[in-house]
């Protein structure tokens, strides 16, 4: 889970967590990755941290940007499976468990979301995906819902800057399975949404 100044976020996403995973029997834990905030986000979390015990804290002294931070999280994961999940909660926990379930279910690599319900930033996203299935040729919708994939993924690509929107590309090109599921995306609660452009594709060589 990359942060980059979700200090609103930080306790209900905590305490979402802890429930969803008590509820369900669950032996998740949950990496936060503080990429260099400057609104106190690592120090709310390291506050808690004694409270939530499946936490996994880490931080950079600064912000290195999400490709990076999900680097940093991947490195530390103790799972085989990775779930890319951001931390302003618009992705539920339920369609979490559901991508790793199909990821088993039908030995994928990747799972990736599609995300469906009302958001933002709809047609700057439908514009990236479209562009993206027409350049690299892949049969998933959706290139930056949240998804799930084995950790053994980052091992094998490689990511630079702002890359983390090609993560599915790029293992596609080295021959990973890549499935589809349906999430629901929810309306931001706190906070404020990040500004999202549409990249400039540039050479994945």
């Amino acid at each position: 889970m990359p942060a980059y100044n979700e200090r609103e976020n930080v306790e209900p996403l905590l305490r979402s967590f802890a429930r969803f995973i008590r509820e369900r029997n669950l032996d998740w834990e949950l990496v936060l990755v503080d990429d260099g905030s400057t609104d106190g986000t690592y120090e709310v979390a390291e506050k808690l941290k004694k409270r939530y015990p499946f936490l996994k804290l880490l931080r950079h002294k600064r912000n290195y940007g999400k490709s990076e931070a999900l680097l940093t999280g991947a490195r530390a994961a103790s799972g085989d499976i990775v779930v890319i999940y951001d931390a302003d909660m618009q992705f539920t926990l339920a369609d979490a468990q559901r991508l790793v379930e199909l990821l088993e279910r039908e030995n994928l690599d990747i799972v990736a979301g599609r995300k469906r319900g009302k958001y933002e930033k709809k047609f700057v996203s439908s514009v990236y995906n479209t562009l993206s299935r027409w350049l690299f040729k892949i049969p998933v919708h959706d290139m930056n819902a949240m998804k799930a994939l084995k950790k053994e993924v980052f091992d094998k690509i490689t990511l630079r800057k702002d890359w983390h929107r090609y993560i599915i590309p790029l293992a596609y090109e080295k021959g990973f399975k890549i499935g589809e599921e349906k999430v629901i995306l929810k309306p931001r609660k706190y906070g404020s949404i990040k500004p999202q452009l549409i990249p400039r594709h540039e050479p994945l060589h």
